[in-house]
């Protein structure tokens, strides 16, 4: 296959991806909202259609390393260029140094965000009727006398 057509089939890919993402984005948001428990749409539940959002999301991330890819000696270009290098040439080595920094880059970006979303989690409890659904005042009241009775 020419580069050119594999450019245009990823990049195809990517646009259809996008859409996808809108489109199931867009119809969890309003047709199927939070709280949407019996619901479903063709025959999917909103469970569902947020499965079909994630693996639309992961199709886009691995067609858009394979762009990234596709067109990794421009990127060193540019990045040579934006550090006002007087060869701006994608060497080799370049283009190797280029790429590991940048794994680097967002190992510990992925890696610190993944980190701080988990130390800051929250564990909420369910009320007494096992409904678990948020801590309006009416459960916030009943923890007060919970934790007013412990005491004693």
């Amino acid at each position: 296959m020419k580069r050119s057509y594999l450019h245009l089939l990823v990049d195809m890919i990517l646009l259809l991806g996008a859409v996808g993402l809108i489109l199931t984005g867009l119809l969890l948001a309003f047709v199927l909202p939070a709280g949407s428990h019996q619901d479903s749409v063709w025959s999917l539940s909103r469970h569902e259609w947020g499965d079909i959002h994630f693996w639309i999301a992961m199709g886009i991330i691995a067609a858009a390393l394979l762009h990234v890819t596709l067109n990794w000696g421009w990127v060193c270009s540019v990045i040579a260029k934006l550090l006002r290098a007087t060869n701006t040439k994608p060497t080799l080595r370049r283009k190797l140094w280029t790429g590991i920094t940048s794994v680097i880059v967002l190992v510990i970006l992925v890696g610190g965000f993944l980190y701080t979303a988990n130390i800051s989690k929250v564990h909420v409890a369910s009320g007494r009727d096992g409904g678990g659904h948020g801590t309006g005042a009416g459960h916030q009241e009943q923890n007060q006398q919970d934790v007013f009775t412990d005491e004693f």
